[in-house]
């Protein structure tokens, strides 16, 4: 009695299986059939050429870098000094003293 109820559990395994497998196929043959000339342009990516062809166009005039009030501009940047680099890891667990909790 034990084996029939092991085959009908198979049986239904097997067939349940069988139509995850059957809707998978439906699927893929049948609903998602769209290629890539039918697939039309992101409005994304439509923004996104339509931004660059204006940064293309753009024209910039240089000669304000030979002007003399831009040449008679001072530089007055800071510099910064390199300061020492802390743990490598500063997740990992402290190694050395460990200390004890105060108030106990």
């Amino acid at each position: 009695m034990y084996e029939h109820h092991t085959i009908s559990k198979t049986k239904v395994s097997l067939i349940v299986l069988f139509l995850v497998g059957v809707c998978i196929g439906y699927d893929q043959l049948f609903v998602n059939r769209v290629t890539a000339q039918e697939t039309p342009l992101s409005a994304l990516t439509v923004e996104s050429l339509s931004i660059i062809n204006k940064i293309e166009a753009l024209k910039l005039d240089n000669s304000i870098l030979n002007d003399e009030a831009f040449m008679s501009l001072e530089d007055y940047s800071v510099l910064i000094e390199k300061e020492p680099v802390g743990r490598p890891n500063p997740f990992a667990p402290f190694t050395g003293q460990v200390s004890q909790p105060r108030g106990r």
